[in-house]
């Protein structure tokens, strides 16, 4: 993991004019690390759906080879970074300092291309062997997020004091399958404890049955919506063309433990009316999307509340990796950092885990509002009050042999300490402290 935030800078990518025989254009919008676009220097992409299909079809039942992920993801990034704009990309990358990364952030308009899993493209950055990183969500200095064009950016966003978050897990008696949610609800309670021991104020609640009566009293207020359990995207009208219209929708429990499938359109309401920062959808299929309708799924229609960011998944995630996602994801946008940076820390948790072909680094989707990614700005230092953090340690050890001092102090008059430190291993006999002081206090 890194030891300091990314600071993303914005690469746009637009996608318009989607023909009936699959061609589109791609555009880079506005100033990027590496220069502009000129309007005129668009490109054409030709999407052909028959020949993704089997890919995707493997791909979404975890049949998919490595070496059939990596055609996979070759097409993909043909159609997302086609002739001018890929050389921008490149020379973008080549062009971030120290500490920044790139957002590709894809407007796309084309309703077909929306659904494509963009998280698996591949671009290879060097002639010879094929490298799992030339996968561009599993570069630490790549994002990848949705944008959907509403209205005016989002104003960037004040530091809270307290931060509230609320899970609802839902595993209702009639459903098929069913899931380990206790992973989930461990993770969130281990994630919280962590944050409450680096001094920061967290509240969590947590439904083990979810219900919409304890849902709606829970969310008021709250910060953080987590949601574990199904998800569904299903036929639930016929349009004016006689075409069956599907909506994505999350299943709650009743009373009484049966299913219960909340709409999107009412999640979305109740979420945006509430103020909630950040939506994290862990039920299976909550990131697709319909071809006939822009707001079908229920990720799109929380974004359209102006809900700063949501993660969702576009496949099915196995239990323990969904755990390992939440687990990253929570310790860092808590801690002050992106939710770019706090996803790209969860997929390479899941990848270094889970191994390449287990797909799941690739399905949380981010959808993106928040300017800068920054959901929980950490509050400014206020010098000269006693109850000021005035020493900060924030460090990341890999393998810890004897004893590691983080910082030494000879004396310390007044004020807090605030330390923030990530351990991989600890060997037997090792020992780390954050900050020695020989001296504390007048």
């Amino acid at each position: 993991m890194t030891a300091n935030p990314l600071t993303y800078r914005d690469f746009n990518i637009e996608m318009t004019g989607l023909q009936d025989d699959g061609t589109f254009t791609v555009r880079v919008l506005g100033q990027t690390p590496g220069g502009e676009m000129r309007a005129a220097d668009a490109e054409r992409a030709v999407y052909q759906g028959g020949s993704l299909s089997r890919h995707l079809g493997k791909l979404q039942r975890r049949k998919a080879s490595r070496t059939e992920l990596v055609e996979l993801g070759q097409k993909l990034a043909d159609l997302l970074l086609p002739g001018r704009v890929r050389r921008l990309f490149e020379d973008s990358l080549r062009a971030l300092q120290e500490g920044e990364g790139l957002r590709l952030r894809l407007r796309v308009e084309a309703l077909p291309l929306a659904a494509l899993p963009w998280e698996y493209a591949y671009l290879q950055r060097a002639a010879g062997e094929e490298v799992d990183s030339d996968f561009l969500c599993l570069q630490r200095k790549v994002s990848i997020a949705r944008y959907e064009t509403i209205g005016a950016p989002l104003k960037p966003l004040e530091a809270k004091e307290k931060i509230r978050i609320v899970a609802a897990l839902s595993n209702p008696v009639d459903h098929p399958v069913a899931l380990d949610l206790g992973a989930d609800r461990r993770v969130i309670s281990a994630a919280v404890e962590d944050l409450k021991s680096r001094a920061q104020e967290v509240e969590s609640v947590i439904l083990p049955e979810a219900t919409r009566s304890g849902l709606l009293q829970a969310i008021n207020g709250s910060d953080i919506f987590h949601f574990s359990g199904h998800g569904v995207f299903e036929g639930s009208e016929l349009t004016p063309d006689g075409q069956v219209l599907k909506k994505g929708k999350i299943i709650l429990e009743t009373e009484d433990g049966a299913s219960d499938r909340y709409d999107s359109v009412q999640l979305a309401s109740s979420l945006g009316n509430a103020g909630v920062r950040l939506v994290v959808l862990g039920a299976c299929m909550s990131a697709q999307r319909d071809e006939g309708g822009a707001w079908t799924g229920v990720a799109p229609a929380l974004v359209r509340e102006n809900i700063p960011a949501v993660v969702a998944m576009q496949y099915g995630v196995m239990d323990n990796n969904a755990a390992r996602l939440i687990a990253h994801l929570y310790t860092r946008v808590l801690g002050g950092y992106s939710i770019d940076e706090a996803v790209s820390e969860g997929r390479l948790a899941v990848y270094t885990h889970a191994g390449l072909e287990n797909r799941d680094w690739g399905v949380p989707v981010l959808y993106l509002r928040a300017a800068d990614g920054v959901l929980f700005p950490v509050p400014p230092v206020e010098v000269g009050t006693s109850e000021s953090p005035l020493v900060v340690v924030q460090r990341r050890l890999g393998t810890v042999r004897g004893e590691d001092v983080g910082a030494e102090i000879g004396e310390m008059l007044s004020g807090r300490l605030l330390v923030q430190e990530e351990i991989d291993v600890v060997e037997a006999g090792g020992k780390t402290v954050g900050v020695k002081i020989d001296r504390f206090g007048g």
